[in-house]
């Protein structure tokens, strides 16, 4: 992608891949970073703290404008349904994951009746979708709160098989990542990075 970037604007881009949510929203506060991609939660609390617009929104599959939370098992963990992992240990992702906490943590509040904290033994946060996906296979944690789209980039990654996972819990269509640009940025800069990402068709960078 910064590549892709600079080849299109003209300009040098350098892409970094920070830890959480939180540094993308801290360097999008204290312009040490110009644009970045972010889950629609952590979008809304960038908005909030910081000077950004919209730039573009994340498409993953032909027809799809966004993504599902699910929450997984390992296979083979004789967990056949949610209830069956009362009591015993949840991850999510990261607190200003839409799909890696807000959204599964409502579904436990609103539609179970019970805050995560009350129905795990423990709730810990794995850092990244990816994590959660390795600490699941690995049996850290019991169930994990991830996305479809990242849990099979997950897959890819440790060379894994969605057969060595089973999806307990599937969420409503959440809408699709949104790439952001700070807004004090100069018009024809954001015009020509909203065009790059518009006309970007390499389904590999």
């Amino acid at each position: 992608m910064g590549n892709y970037l600079t080849r299109e604007l003209g300009i040098p881009v350098k892409m970094d891949a920070l830890g959480n949510y939180l540094a993308v929203i801290h360097g999008l506060k204290n312009q040490s970073l110009e644009g970045a991609l972010l889950g629609p939660n952590a979008y809304i609390e960038a908005a909030a703290l910081t000077g950004i617009e919209l730039a573009a929104m994340e498409l993953y599959y032909p027809g799809h404008r966004g993504y599902q939370s699910v929450l997984i098992t390992r296979k083979g963990s004789n967990l056949r349904r949610l209830e069956d992992a009362r009591g015993k240990v949840l991850a999510f992702s990261d607190p200003d994951s839409t799909s890696g906490f807000l959204v599964p943590m409502l579904h436990f509040v609103r539609d179970l009746g019970v805050a995560p904290a009350g129905f795990a033994s423990k709730v810990v946060f794995a850092g990244s979708h990816g994590a959660v996906a390795k600490g699941v296979f690995e049996g850290r944690y019991a169930l994990g709160a991830t996305n479809d789209v990242d849990l099979a980039r997950a897959i890819a990654e440790l060379n894994l098989q969605m057969t060595d996972f089973q999806v307990l819990w599937t969420s409503q269509m959440i809408p699709g990542a949104p790439y952001c640009i700070r807004k004090d940025l100069p018009d024809s800069l954001k015009a020509a990075y909203r065009r790059a990402l518009l006309n970007l068709k390499d389904p590999m960078i």
